[in-house]
């Protein structure tokens, strides 16, 4: 079961970011609703796990190098598939889809 798959509870798209790659080194639970992702508060990271569930119609969660999540930072996004964000729970590092080896922002389209 994903995260907040009750039906009394509004979905929320989270990822869990890592500082080193595979998935190692500190963690952070992120929000990535609204634009929250783009304030900061995201610490640099190298990879991540999707955790969240969208439209089967391809909503997105777009990574950024820089937090503002500028068009100038942006380094690529996800699509969901069938609803499902790749395969959540599944480790991805950062330079696995660009060479940029760190991001620090992200946000839900």
């Amino acid at each position: 079961m994903h995260y907040f798959e009750a039906p009394y509870r509004r979905r929320c798209f989270k990822v869990l970011t890592y500082s080193g790659p595979g998935c190692t080194g500190n963690v952070q639970d992120v929000v990535v609703d609204g634009g929250a992702a783009c304030d900061g508060s995201v610490q640099p990271f190298q990879s991540y796990k999707e955790n969240g569930w969208g439209k089967s119609n391809g909503q997105r969660i777009a990574f950024y190098s820089e937090p503002g999540c500028t068009t100038q930072s942006f380094i690529y996004d996800t699509y969901s598939y069938n609803g499902d964000y790749f395969h959540s729970g599944q480790c991805y590092d950062i330079d696995g889809h660009s060479p940029v080896h760190v991001a620090q922002g992200m946000k839900l389209y």
